[in-house]
């Protein structure tokens, strides 16, 4: 128990102290707390507000924006990082739990201290309670029915921060920590040990109600000062010893445990007296952060910061000066008390609008399109025979009917690849992270990732080209030859050029083939470029495909004509004509007899190919002209043509 008595027995134990050890812990380059965090309810979400710290080793790099719905250790979830120019942020897609917030900024070292938005519940700037040993506070931080000690009794919190200004011997000082509550139920002493609460955070009175005794462990903490006896760090480990009543140096079971003989970081209080203590303990270094001793009526206060050199590490008697060293009274002091309040984001029931940026209006799977929404979530792309009325029905299509990308920002043109779809139409939806869902862009695309067919193989009429009928239109960026393998009833041949009509593709052949022939075919785009490939308007290509033996059914045969001037005199000069459908030889006869001279005659070149005959006819009355052709390709049947015509007698004599 506090009483003069017991200074003898002090000074006494002094002799055998033994000094605390100080574990250095700066900042290392980690920068402090962002300073005036803010944190505002919007539709679906927090909006953030910050300004940069003051206490920078290293420039900043950015800011990290954390969230969290109990606000306790381990349970933050990272919102988003910014550029060390960004001082606010939106967190989108929170549903309707009051919600913590924090901000760091990063330096080269790191991440640094969190600050977080304060609600200040208490302060005061009298070193000493009233005559009747209540605690006079400032205007509008006490105990009145408009403090926040009343409009806020049921407040949650997760943090309470500290903070001591004081000027002594003309020079301001100031520190300050913060750090979660101590937990419930670890408060010390069986005689009045309170669990946080708005209420239990007071200054407190050694009068009913407002008598609270706080004696605990806390972690987390954030000290900063302007003091050099004061370690400034962060994530240290902490005590709150904050009574309005007599003390002891006994420890009082709390661990680490402190030294039996002298008041420090683990005294035991008692519930008689009006002595007081305010400490704040950074238990990392062992030494307090600063303490407000002393506060009964009438008494010298004794304000310190850092560690007191005296006898007394927490500056218990220090006012008293000699071994237990010196407290100048200050000249300006005020203690404040903060905690940090959840905001309870809006309902947000405004759903998304998606946008599509390309006009592409056929792809195949693989194939991207870009997208925007004007919030962050997710686009899909769903296949229109899903019927969509909400974020469920979405989640819940197959996977081969839907395609999504995440939005990260809104506003943002994003890449969407599709894969592993059905064919089909489909349209294009957003869902916010409130799982609202836009109004849906209709039929936006449609997938087609099947490869062309070819339906029927044929010859044409004429011998010239093999027509490929497909099952849908397929185009050729440009002709490649080395992709066709051909031959005619074992006789090589070649594509000479292609084209495409509606469904018909067209191989134009470097010659014909006879009727009744076969073409063997083969198509392998694997040797050509991709230009040189046939493909359908999504971009899928046709499959290669195996010999395949194509017969001329065409019903046309090779044709050879006959022309015979008409009259014909016996001795006259005459020149007849035969034209044919194909290369070959030509023989013409008269009578059944070859014509001297018209025996063979080569017939080439374009065709229809016409071949003459000149001769004089040594014959009368009715003849049988005819003209034999032979193919020149052995699979065409030799074909022959004839005329009749009656050779008159000679007109005039020899």
């Amino acid at each position: 128990m506090r009483a003069r008595i017991g200074l003898l027995i002090l000074a006494v134990a002094t002799t055998l102290l033994a000094p605390i050890s100080q574990k250095a812990f700066a900042f290392s380059g980690y920068a402090s707390a962002p300073l005036s965090v803010t944190a505002t309810a919007i539709a679906g979400g927090v909006r953030v507000g910050w300004s940069a710290p003051t206490d920078v080793d290293t420039g900043v790099t950015g800011y990290r924006v954390e969230y969290s719905t109990s606000g306790t250790s381990g349970s933050w979830t990272l919102s988003t990082t910014t550029s060390s120019s960004t001082y606010s942020y939106d967190i989108p897609g929170l549903s309707q739990v009051a919600t913590y917030v924090r901000v760091a900024a990063t330096t080269a070292a790191g991440t640094g201290t969190y600050g977080y938005p304060w609600t200040k519940i208490y302060g005061t700037t009298s070193l000493q309670r009233d005559s009747s040993g209540y605690v006079i506070y400032e205007a509008g931080y006490g105990v009145g029915g408009s403090d926040p000690y009343t409009t806020k009794s049921s407040a949650a919190f997760s943090r309470i921060r500290y903070r001591l200004d004081a000027t002594i011997s003309s020079v301001a000082y100031y520190a300050e920590a913060d750090a979660y509550e101590w937990p419930t139920g670890t408060n010390t002493d069986s005689r009045g040990g309170y669990d946080p609460t708005v209420s239990s955070l007071m200054i407190p009175s050694n009068n009913s109600p407002y008598t609270y005794f706080v004696q605990a462990n806390v972690s987390d903490l954030n000290v900063y000062s302007n003091n050099s006896n004061v370690t400034k760090g962060k994530g240290l480990s902490g005590r709150l010893e904050i009574w309005p009543r007599n003390y002891a140096t006994a420890v009082n079971g709390l661990s680490p445990s402190g030294n039996g003989s002298n008041y420090d970081y683990d005294d035991t209080w008692d519930v008689s007296g009006a002595y007081g203590s305010f400490q704040i303990h950074d238990m990392t270094n062992y030494k307090p952060v600063f303490a407000w001793n002393r506060s009964e009526y009438g008494a010298t206060a004794e304000v310190g910061f850092g560690a007191n050199t005296g006898t007394n590490p927490d500056w218990t008697f220090c006012a008293d000066g000699g071994v237990r060293g010196s407290c100048p009274l200050p000249s300006y002091f005020r203690i404040q008390i903060f905690i940090n309040e959840p905001v309870t984001p809006l309902a947000d029931a405004t759903p998304p609008t998606v946008t599509r940026i390309d006009a592409k209006s056929l792809i195949k799977n693989g194939d991207t399109i870009s997208v925007q929404s004007n919030e962050q979530g997710t686009v899909y792309l769903v296949r229109n025979s899903i019927s969509v009325t909400n974020a469920a029905s979405i989640a819940g299509a197959a996977a081969n009917t839907k395609s999504s990308v995440s939005i990260s920002s809104a506003g943002v043109t994003t890449t969407l690849t599709t894969s592993g779809l059905l064919d089909g139409t489909y349209n294009l939806y957003a869902v916010d992270l409130l799982n609202n869902v836009s109004s849906a862009i209709v039929s936006t695309v449609r997938l087609d990732s099947t490869a062309p067919t070819v339906s029927t193989y044929a010859v044409n009429a004429a011998g010239t080209a093999i027509t490929l009928t497909m099952g849908e239109t397929v185009t050729l960026a440009s002709f490649a030859s080395g992709a066709y393998t051909l031959s005619d009833s074992g006789s090589v041949l070649s594509v000479s050029s292609a084209s495409v009509s509606g469904l018909v593709v067209t191989l134009n052949l470097s010659r014909s083939i006879p009727a009744n022939a076969y073409v063997t075919f083969a198509y392998a785009p694997s040797l050509v470029g991709a230009t040189g490939r046939w493909i359908d308007a999504a971009g899928n290509e046709l499959a290669a495909i195996s010999l395949r033996n194509i017969t001329n059914n065409s019903t046309t045969p090779i044709s050879v004509s006959l022309t015979v001037p008409e009259p014909v005199s016996k001795g006259s000069s005459i020149t007849i004509t035969a034209i044919v459908s194909v290369a070959g030889k030509v023989t013409f006869l008269i009578a059944g007899k070859r014509i001297p001279g018209c025996l063979n005659k080569t017939a080439s070149g374009t065709t229809p190919i016409t071949v003459t005959c000149t001769m004089k006819t040594a014959l009368s009355s009715f003849q049988t002209f005819k003209a034999i052709l032979i193919p020149t390709l052995g699979s065409y049947p030799t074909t022959s043509a004839q005329v009749e015509r009656f050779i008159t007698k000679r007109t005039n004599t020899r």
